[in-house]
């Protein structure tokens, strides 16, 4: 029986003339494992979407799913809920709870299930999933892998007919992955769910499924098992044949007559009888980093010596006497295991978080001692985990722009990395993999000498990985320092020079990528586990190929040039930052001048976007402050501290921040104490003493002192402030507006003025400085 069905099913985003999904006929029977996979782009996730109605993206839509024979939408949204289960690409996207019991239940309170059922389900599901050991913790404190196994159980607790999950493997270390693989396959096997999966990474997942299915650019290219999809792609020249299991790959570079294998385990077998059990030697070739390292001249870009770092006081060490010296024009690959400290470590070399001790060198000059927009401006490149936080523009050309005004740079770069056809998006509404492609444009345009990526093959398909990894390649020579924190095993062994492992807050072992990978049994290639009896150095597909005496692997990659042709590309992207380097410093005065208004982005959008959460933060509580200031005077209305507290902000933070302290300090205390019409003018009067204190003061450290404070508190609280309440109660009564009428007004609101005056003046004698002094300090820790 058929759980879903696709009928010539038509998508396209708004204002989109290509459509993302044309014509797809899919059925899927009950209780089967399906594993969609293809090229970035080609209409993958927008698929997986439109099985649950909730999530189905907005847009133009033709065709018909149906969900046991009922069309989909017309299925209620509690049954979808309870049985169409969704688990997304980033583990902390699906949490909403703060503890591990609370978001295992929480989707059954949703639906109104009585607390015995809940019980009874949680406790199931906790035992099942074996997580009974950290059922009691805070989500923040589980790893990557704990966050999705849990979005896994919540799902699960629902009992669900149907599992829907969009690469739930992208961010988990190597590992975490197969754990979580094949706990997925048990649900299937054991409980007869029906899987869906999305994947880039086939070397598991293809094992473990009934049936695969290709897309590309929104059809289904082929469906079928492991072997045929394989047989498939291979007749056909698809470049999607470099994403099937590495024992595939090795097997289609030979003319053996043999079953095709696709576990490792199967490649084992098949490669004991192709070489009659004897064994070769690899011969190891020189590869770069030797070279490199026998080079004494090649300098040291990063050196980080004894690193130590915490979060917070309390809290043990992440970084732990961190030491590390990578070598200029070195891809340099860090690995580990989900929540060790990776990221932290790159955040500190890209001076977003800063050691409590120890000591960082970039180019043998002290971290410390950049600036902003030279440690960001043509120093480091930073790729976050999360490619949308460098996004700040409404569409992709916006976004690669706002870089660089050059044209040929954009074209070039958008060219070779295939997202000129997004122009037009939103950066939001792209897929992971092309949201992945679109910050790398904007960090490459950026031309830095040192390049850290956080996951950067995340979301990215197999033939884009072999481009982008050439890339890599090709900007190393040009003595680009790249290194990268990856789960990506086949990856780092391909392209990466020198990898180290992270563990308890330091690297505990470097080598050369080979020497590395070679031998290990989890944190190696699954081309090295199938042939390290026979090829014991051999790591990946290429070297066993060679070593089976062939020529070199079946290529099956399409040429991708800018104009018009390979040499060109080479020029256009290859030669990128020389040429970019050259625009640069003729024009560079005019630049400068117009670029003001740019932010550290894309590298530093990361401190920007803290500073920002940090300045919203720290008016919040500014404001609060000043409310419980008004508060605890309540009884004498004329002494309170808001005006205070408003003109110490707009001094340290700026006269819009001051602005927008009073304004909000008058607004939330009326809404506590109900002050009516009086509100508005409330607001207008407060905000004007906050905003013309910025423009007095702030900036200006010589004029901080006490006397010079503590008469401009006296002077606006009596004028700015006393004589727009006084006008505004002259304007909410029935008297004539005149002069005699406004003096009247004044002199009976002086004495009330006076008082809060002179409170204000007392405020800022006894707490201005010490105020002061602790917003500085925040603002040079915090923005």
């Amino acid at each position: 029986m058929n759980v879903l069905e696709v009928k010539n099913l038509h998508f396209s985003y708004p204002m989109q003339e290509k459509e993302s999904l044309c014509g797809v006929d899919v059925s899927l029977e009950e209780g089967k494992f399906y594993v969609i996979c293809g090229r970035s782009g080609s209409g993958k996730s927008t698929l997986l979407r439109h099985f649950k109605t909730e999530l189905a993206p907005h847009g133009e839509r033709q065709g018909k799913i149906l969900y046991y024979g009922c069309r989909i939408d017309e299925v209620p949204a509690r049954e979808q809920c309870s049985e169409i289960g969704y688990v997304f690409q980033n583990p902390d996207t699906q949490i909403v709870t703060d503890k591990v019991w609370h978001e295992l239940a929480f989707g059954l309170e949703s639906l109104g299930y009585d607390s015995e059922t809940i019980h009874l389900r949680v406790a199931e599901m906790a035992s099942y999933f074996g997580i009974q050991n950290w059922f009691w913790k805070n989500v923040s404190e589980l790893s990557g892998g704990q966050k999705q196994l849990l979005n896994l159980a919540s799902v699960m607790v629902m009992h669900p007919k149907v599992l829907l999950l969009d690469e739930p493997t992208s961010q988990l270390d190597p590992i975490a992955a197969s754990e979580f693989l094949h706990t997925v396959h048990r649900i299937n096997v054991e409980l007869g769910v029906t899987v869906l999966l999305a994947e880039h990474h086939l070397e598991e997942a293809v094992s473990l499924a009934d049936a695969v299915l290709v897309m590309e650019e929104g059809k289904v290219l082929a469906q079928g098992n492991a072997v045929e999809i394989g047989r498939e792609l291979r007749e056909k020249g698809n470049n999607m044949f470099l994403a099937m299991p590495s024992p595939m790959r090795i097997y289609a570079a030979t003319e053996s007559k043999r079953d095709c294998p696709y576990t490792v385990a199967m490649g084992r077998r098949w490669l004991a009888e192709e070489l009659g059990g004897s064994t070769k030697a690899i011969q190891a070739d020189t590869d770069v980093e030797t070279q490199r390292k026998s080079d004494k001249n090649v300098s040291d870009m990063v050196c980080v010596k004894d690193v130590w770092f915490r979060y917070e006081r309390n809290l043990p060490d992440v970084v732990q006497g961190l030491s590390l010296e990578i070598k200029r024009g070195e891809i340099f690959a860090l690995l580990g295991g989900n929540g060790v400290g990776k990221s932290t470590a790159l955040r500190l070399v890209a001076g977003i978080l800063s050691p409590y001790r120890g000591k960082i060198y970039l180019d043998g000059k002290l971290l410390s001692k950049y600036t902003d927009r030279e440690l960001y401006q043509g120093m480091l490149g930073v790729l976050p985990q999360d490619p949308s936080s460098v996004f700040v523009k409404k569409t992709v050309r916006e976004e690669l722009y706002e870089v660089t005004e050059q044209k040929v740079e954009v074209d070039a770069i958008a060219e070779f990395l295939g997202i000129a056809t997004l122009f037009e998006r939103h950066p939001y509404d792209l897929s992971g993999g092309e949201q992945q492609k679109v910050a790398l444009a904007k960090i490459l345009l950026r031309k830095p000498k040192i390049l850290l990526l956080d996951e950067p093959t995340k979301g990215l398909d197999a033939y884009f990985k072999s481009e982008f990894g050439g890339l890599l390649q090709r900007l190393a020579k040009q003595d680009m320092t790249i290194i990268l924190v990856s789960h990506d095993i086949e990856f780092c062994a391909e392209y990466a020079m020198r990898a180290g492992l992270f563990f308890e807050g330091k690297v505990s072992s470097v080598k050369s990528s080979r020497d590395f990978f070679a031998g290990n049994h989890f944190y190696t290639t699954a081309a090295n586990r199938m042939a390290r009896a026979f090829f014991a150095k051999a790591v990946t597909v290429e070297e066993v190929v060679k070593m089976l005496g062939q020529q070199e692997e079946v290529v099956l990659r399409k040429e991708i040039s800018f104009d018009k042709g390979r040499e060109h590309r080479d020029v256009k992207v290859c030669e990128l930052k020389k040429e970019v380097d050259r625009s640069t410093a003729v024009e560079s005065k005019a630049e400068h001048s117009n670029k003001k208004r740019e932010h550290s982005a894309s590298d530093g959008v990361w401190k920007q976007n803290r500073a920002f959460v940090h300045q919203i933060v720290v008016i919040a509580v500014l404001v609060a402050m000043a409310v419980a200031g008004r508060a605890a005077f309540f009884m004498v209305p004329s002494i309170k501290p808001m005006a205070a507290v408003t003109i110490v902000a707009a001094v340290s933070l700026g006269a819009g921040q001051g602005f927008l302290v009073g304004a909000l300090s008058m607004l939330v205390s009326n809404m506590l104490f109900g002050q009516g019409p009086w509100t508005i003018w409330q607001m207008i009067s407060m905000g004007l003493v906050g905003l013309l204190a910025g423009f007095l003061f702030y900036g200006r450290k010589k004029l901080w002192k006490r006397r010079f404070l503590c008469s401009y508190g006296f002077v606006s609280v009596v004028i700015c402030y006393g004589v727009i309440m006084n006008t505004a109660s002259l304007l909410m009564t029935s008297y004539e507006i005149n002069a005699q009428n406004l003096k009247a007004m004044y002199l009976s609101g002086l004495p009330v003025d006076l008082v809060h005056a002179v409170s204000t003046v007392l405020f800022l004698a006894l707490l201005g400085k010490p105020m002061l002094e602790q917003l500085e300090r925040i603002k040079k820790k915090m923005l």
